[in-house]
């Protein structure tokens, strides 16, 4: 599917983050202890590297779908309700794909108004040679009509 990577990227940290919050489903009391995952667990988790992660965490956090922890020098990461309801509802992965179709869209209408761009000066010299040639033929026509007018002048003088 066409979508830029860290749509891709941004859907499957919430996706590892919701598979871990959703181990605890049928709990009724949670501690965020148990639900939070640290940096290093969801590189393993997610197969994705920590520089990658953390560049769509800044993301994720910034647009409030994911919660950043501190502890102890130690990052973790919960997923938040609104995260939940972004990577059920893949958001992420929809907003990924409208992206890359714009970006085609954008790239074909600058292709088009070059083509266009192209055929209209092609278009203008040729009208121009043209109007060139067409003057050059009236400018002979004009010459040819003078001559046959001095002529038929010439005739009926000597009548």
């Amino acid at each position: 599917m066409l979508r830029k990577r860290k749509y891709y990227v941004r859907h499957k940290i919430l996706g590892v983050l919701q598979d871990n919050l959703s181990r605890f489903d049928a709990q009724e009391h949670v501690n965020i202890q148990d639900i939070k995952l640290t940096l290093q667990e969801l590189v393993t988790a997610s197969h994705l590297n920590e520089e990658e992660i953390i560049q769509e965490m800044n993301y994720l956090n910034g647009i409030e779908e994911i919660e950043w922890i501190w502890q102890s020098g130690v990052q973790s990461f919960i997923i938040l309700r609104k995260g939940t309801i972004s990577y059920f509802d893949r958001h992420l992965l929809y907003e990924g794909r409208k992206e890359v179709l714009n970006d085609i869209n954008d790239y074909l209408k600058n292709i088009a108004t070059t083509i266009l761009l192209a055929i209209a000066g092609c278009t203008f010299i040729f009208n121009l040679i043209d109007t060139r040639q067409n003057q050059k033929n009236i400018y002979k026509m004009e010459s040819e009509l003078r001559q046959l007018k001095d002529t038929v002048q010439m005739l009926k003088q000597k009548k």
